[in-house]
């Protein structure tokens, strides 16, 4: 038998159970921002005995919504400077580019940064409100209210939110309901996460294995004299970079270059060879000097460079100062796969392990890494090998990051049907 509904009054929700009742978020919880850190309170970071997490917006998983307390900070349990998030509260991130969309449900008291809001009830509405500020409801509320450079919502603002709340006995219900199908449903996403990173480290070997070892079964192989190299087939050679590469240094103003795409090493997908989405000079108000580089260029990022952020330019424009153009004598696209691969990971690692802060690699570096060489036909044929090989991996990835946007939104969905009381917990389910 259906429900009595009412109209809640609130527009992007409509109707209600009758039971039901609709509140400010200021009547039901106490709301507060945290404290940042201050330098001289570093000493407290490292040691976790005798102190208490000290949560940061980075912690918190945007997917999972859950925190990491093994790679996170901690402050001394007895420094009463920094305010405390009580065990069964919520934090929510309400400043800045995650605002809105990090959300976490504690199960210890901890300390929190200032971007970060804590909504902790005196009553039992706990775990109910944490799922209410995961629904698609809050975050259409909360969006529109998004203002300032930074962007975010102040909570003088959220107090004042309204939402809707069921009896007490059937919030907890619903939390109980939706804390076992989100269970479920974050199980697959992890192990669906899992997947794709199989399927990323097996595309790593296979780029690996062509460019050191070629792709003919059952050839004769000789020891390449480089350690990260191995062996590779007879009729190969090791070169250094520079005899078969150079940089392309031509850093011009970007006055006249408006109209002209702007690359950075955020615009190169790492480990991928993929550049992403650009903005020209002009839209990105870039006022410094940069490369001006030429349709098939390697584009490659000095900085950071185990992030391996290099892809061939698909367009004339400008790189960022950061950033290698790069020409080749050899196969453009072999030397990229080149570039890809592991076995070139390994240099860089060796090259850069000491640099913690802002590593990068300069020119005289790149310049002497050696690249396992086979001649120009079989640099074709491997490229053409890996062409298919990747794109059908890259299909698999892809097929299962589309799983885990689903998986979002479906968890998403069901979130709301419940705490709006679209939907009814199945009376087995109680």
């Amino acid at each position: 038998m259906a429900r009595k509904m009412k109209d809640s009054g609130i527009e992007w929700i409509g109707l209600i159970p009758q039971a039901w009742a609709v509140q400010r978020v200021k009547n039901l919880a106490d709301v507060y921002t945290g404290n940042s850190i201050k330098d001289d309170q570093k000493e407290f970071y490292e040691d976790p005995t005798e102190a208490i997490p000290y949560i940061a917006t980075k912690d918190i998983d945007v997917t999972l919504q859950t925190i990491d307390f093994e790679n996170g900070m901690y402050v001394k349990i007895n420094d009463d400077s920094f305010k405390r998030a009580p065990s069964q509260s919520t934090l929510l991130c309400i400043e800045g580019g995650s605002a809105g969309k990090k959300i976490a449900f504690i199960e210890q008291d901890v300390c929190f940064v200032n971007k970060l809001c804590c909504l902790h009830s005196n009553t039992e509405f706990n775990k109910f409100l944490y799922y209410y500020f995961m629904s698609p409801a809050f975050t259409q509320l909360f969006n529109s209210y998004i203002s300032g450079l930074i962007g975010g919502v102040s909570v003088k603002e959220l107090c004042n939110f309204v939402i809707t709340l069921p009896p007490f006995e059937e919030q907890e219900q619903i939390a109980m309901f939706l804390d076992l199908k989100c269970k479920h449903i974050d199980s697959v996403i992890e192990k669906t996460h899992a997947a794709i990173e199989e399927y990323k480290r097996l595309k790593q070997s296979v780029i690996t294995q062509a460019v050191t070892k070629g792709i003919c079964p059952n050839r004769e192989m000789k020891d390449s004299g480089i350690e990260w190299i191995g062996e590779i087939p007879k009729e190969w050679v090791c070169e250094k970079f520079k005899y078969i590469a150079r940089v392309k240094a031509n850093l011009v103003h970007p006055d006249g270059y408006g109209d002209y795409q702007q690359v950075s090493p955020e615009n190169i997908e790492k480990g991928t060879g993929k550049i992403l989405p650009c903005k020209t000079v002009k839209e990105t108000g870039v006022i410094s000097d940069n490369h001006l580089f030429q349709k098939g260029q390697i584009l490659y990022s000095k900085i950071r460079p185990i992030l391996n952020k290099v892809a061939i330019a698909p367009f004339d424009g400008l790189c960022s100062a950061d950033m290698y153009p790069i020409e080749t004598d050899i196969n453009k696209y072999y030397l990229l796969y080149a570039l890809l691969s592991d076995s070139y990971l390994v240099n860089i690692r060796l090259i850069t392990e000491d640099r913690v802060k802002m590593p990068k690699i300069n020119q005289e570096e790149l310049s002497n890494i050696f690249f396992a060489i086979p001649e120009e036909s079989e640099q074709s044929e491997i490229v053409a090998y890996l062409d298919e090989k990747t794109a059908a991996i890259d299909s698999l990835i892809q097929k299962k990051e589309q799983l885990i946007t689903e998986l979002e939104a479906y968890k998403k969905s069901l979130i709301y049907e419940y705490v709006t009381g679209k939907k009814e917990v199945p009376v087995h389910a109680h």
